[in-house]
């Protein structure tokens, strides 16, 4: 449990800021850990772009390059700070300071 009590990750400087408030890096690792946990395989598909199999759906990882030709319609994107939003794909951005989970 990464928000644990004293002597455990969840009480160190990297999950909390000075003032007690969660990290983006926090959040980041939760939606990695939930949404990339026991993958089955992972593909590169060029600089910036991976195609990871998780329970038989494909999640993508993006950060770099034009969307895949594999994913069309509306897609699941979700951020760095692990908040999801339903959108078709013809509207999705993201970049280097922005990478984001895709679940078609």
């Amino acid at each position: 449990d990464l928000m644990g009590g004293s002597g455990s990750i969840g009480g160190s400087a990297m999950i909390n800021d000075m003032i007690q408030e969660p990290r983006l890096f926090f959040y980041t690792l939760q939606a990695l850990g939930k949404n990339l946990q026991g993958f089955d395989t992972v593909e590169k598909l060029r600089d910036g772009q991976y195609r990871f199999t998780v329970n038989g759906r494909d999640v993508y990882a993006l950060w770099e390059g034009a969307v895949p030709s594999t994913i069309s319609g509306a897609v699941t994107v979700i951020g760095l700070d692990g908040d999801e939003t339903t959108m078709d794909v013809d509207s999705l951005t993201y970049d280097e300071e922005q990478p984001v989970l895709v679940i078609p």
